[in-house]
């Protein structure tokens, strides 16, 4: 039926719509026909045939565990069970007679997989209190040994020998029951991190909520009734993931090393970092009397709003230069302030009083109080989950934030000192990221100049300004060295104008020329890209993946992920290099039975410290720098620096 004819339907329509439906009569009718029900087909249809029928539990049970749909598996067959059956309370065995104790031994030979859990109370080695040890079985049965029995753990631990033993908190396990070190501890919490790692939170009640769905469960016990059902599903994560390799090569290995650095702390002279308060303090004071001096008038220093006052209305400073906060108001941070330090006398003092401030208050008042009064050291703990890039990260207190440049940086890390007879050994990687970023990239200038052992912020420099490498200067050099570092961690221009102090058209200019020279790495830095848009990830070299769910979304969070997208494959890297790098020094600690003379202390970032028997570091240190240096075998050389010194801050 043609659609003109339709007059009297379509006569109250606009014009324009009339005007697009006889324009488009075929779609609107083949429209038409999509959307009308068919009357006139012969259907055989029994309606009790429709009713539902649950799928087959025994074939696809196995494909859904295989895949990790662990909650998927309750969802789909929990109809087939009594759904509102409520699951029996978990039952825990304490062992308080040797009958118990030879029950649990036999029912843990019969075990292939069984999970231990420490039970204690205190954060750190040296300041815990040690209540017992649970032990899960396959058969959900729990039991549990009291600190008194701990003497009877050895014919357990025969037992449990060449079993996989899972656990939360492996780390902790090892430096409180040394016996339990030499068995096959598989960490949860490192595992689900491998999985996961901007998690915050890996602990057993969390991780069990996330990965079975479950709001609450009644009572502690309940949690450790899933605990084996949690770590199976875990680790088919893990290996659906591939990321077996990270754990079995690096994770695992770095536990008892982790371990063992926790045990050997770090000492710390209490009456240097006395003197050191004293000597804060007093120099803080002087620097108050001055800026009150220079702004004629007493006031808060500390705070923003009064800061402001004296410098932007009393003074009359001029803020066209400084940025702006939330609140519209102008910054006094410091680095706001460090644009205007010339404009008057008393900015410097105010950047020096904020920075000595902060250093007596984030330092000097509070690492007294880490000092454990047995040993007169420090235990900081060292995390493997606590960064999402692979780095290790240090808390109560974070030694790897310990000042590093400065004079008050050095002061402070004088008062961390050898043992008698001892020495501290530095092995610090030299511009690690830049070689690992030439390896991945395969940039030719940039392999030449280090396989070379050229000054590659000189050759930079002297690159982007079409120049001779005798003519740079060294504030052409510095911001040559801001942008190798900064391009591989995603520095956009607006940051790199910040960051080096020249306009946003600079920067610009900069970063073109730079990727003109270095071309190599551009394409490298954009295949990462790419490569992550398409697969949702990003991995280093060695497997270690970082997902990205949100990448190439609009926003910032999209234009973070981009970020991540380029920088992980090397930052990750870097980590995973200083970690065999320990694994390594640790195996040849042992096997030159040098545990008692040879002792990994420290790891910041791209440096290790060891504390030495100083008759034989002069001996070790060149084999030690050997070892990091060909922990990879790469065209582009790694390159470790030493050095000696009988405190922290005789090593910079």
């Amino acid at each position: 039926m043609a659609l003109q004819n339709q007059a009297p339907e379509i006569e109250n329509l606009n014009s324009k719509l009339k005007e697009r439906l006889i324009k488009n009569k075929d779609q609107a009718f083949f429209s038409r026909h999509l959307v009308a029900i068919e009357k006139g087909v012969d259907l055989n249809f029994q309606l009790e045939e429709s009713a539902f029928k649950p799928p087959p539990e025994e074939q696809l049970t196995p494909l859904l565990q295989k895949l990790g749909f662990q909650s998927l598996i309750k969802r789909m067959f929990n109809f087939s069970q009594n759904p509102v059956e409520e699951k029996p309370k978990m039952v825990i065995e304490k062992i308080e007679s040797q009958d118990k104790l030879n029950l649990l031994q036999k029912k843990i030979e019969k075990a292939s997989t069984l999970a231990v859990f420490l039970d204690y109370q205190g954060h750190k080695y040296g300041e815990r209190k040690i209540f017992g040890l649970y032990f899960i079985l396959p058969t959900k049965e729990i039991f549990y040994l009291p600190q008194g029995f701990f003497k009877e753990l050895k014919n357990l631990i025969i037992v449990m020998e060449g079993k996989t033993v899972f656990t939360l908190g492996a780390k902790e396990i090892i430096e409180e029951i040394k016996e339990l070190s030499q068995l096959n501890l598989e960490d949860i919490a490192i595992l689900a991190w491998l999985i996961d790692s901007e998690r915050k939170n890996y602990n057993l009640e969390s991780l069990t909520r996330f990965f079975f769905k479950e709001k609450t469960l009644s009572a502690p016990e309940d949690y450790l009734g899933q605990f084996l059902n949690l770590a199976e599903a875990i680790k088919i994560k893990v290996s659906s993931l591939s990321l077996d390799h990270i754990w079995e090569t690096i994770e695992k290995p770095l536990l008892p090393i982790l371990a063992q650095m926790e045990i050997s702390g770090i000492f710390v002279n209490k009456q240097i970092l006395k003197h050191l308060q004293e000597e804060a303090e007093k120099e803080i004071k002087v620097l108050e009397n001055k800026i009150y001096q220079l702004a004629q008038k007493t006031f808060n220093i500390n705070s923003y709003q009064q800061l402001a006052e004296v410098l932007f209305k009393d003074l009359q400073l001029d803020v066209s230069t400084l940025k702006k906060t939330r609140t519209g108001k102008f910054s006094t941070d410091v680095f706001e302030l460090t644009k205007i330090k010339d404009s008057h006398s008393i900015i410097p003092l105010i950047i020096d009083y904020r920075q000595l401030e902060k250093l007596k208050t984030a330092f000097l008042d509070p690492l007294p109080q880490f000092i454990n009064e047995k040993t007169q050291r420090i235990h900081t703990i060292w995390k493997q989950t606590g960064t999402a890039t692979g780095r290790l990260s240090s808390e109560a207190p974070n030694l790897q934030n310990i000042p590093s440049k400065g004079e008050w940086g050095k002061k402070i890390r004088k008062a961390f000192e050898a043992a008698p007879d001892f020495s501290f050994l530095s092995l610090d990687y030299s511009q690690i990221e830049l070689r690992i970023a030439s390896h991945l990239s395969l940039d030719p200038k940039m392999l030449a100049a280090l396989q070379e052992d050229k000054d590659i912020h000189t050759l930079t420099a002297s690159l982007i300004n079409n120049i001779e490498e005798e003519k740079v200067t060294p504030a052409m050099r510095q911001l040559a060295k801001i942008l190798n570092f900064g391009i591989i961690y995603g520095m956009g221009a607006k940051a790199l104008s910040e960051t080096a102090g020249i306009s946003l058209k600079e920067a610009r200019k900069f970063k073109e020329e730079y990727f003109h020279d270095f071309s190599g790495l551009k394409n490298y830095l954009e295949h990462s890209l790419e490569q992550a848009k398409k697969l949702g990830y990003v991995e280093t070299l060695f497997g270690r993946k970082r997902f990205l769910p949100l990448i190439g979304s609009l926003g910032q969070i999209g234009r973070q992920e981009e970020r991540i997208a380029m920088n992980m494959p090397i930052q990750g890297l870097a980590a995973d290099i200083i970690k065999l790098s320990m694994i390594k020094i640790s195996d040849f600690i042992k096997s030159q039975n040098l545990d008692d003379e040879v002792r990994l202390i420290l790891q910041i970032h791209d440096e290790l410290i060891l504390e030495v028997k100083s008759a034989i570091i002069k001996e070790i240190a060149p084999q030690l720098k050997v070892i990091m240096e060909q922990v990879v075998d790469w065209e582009v050389p790694l390159k470790a620096e030493i050095t000696i010194g009988k405190n922290w801050g005789e090593l910079k």
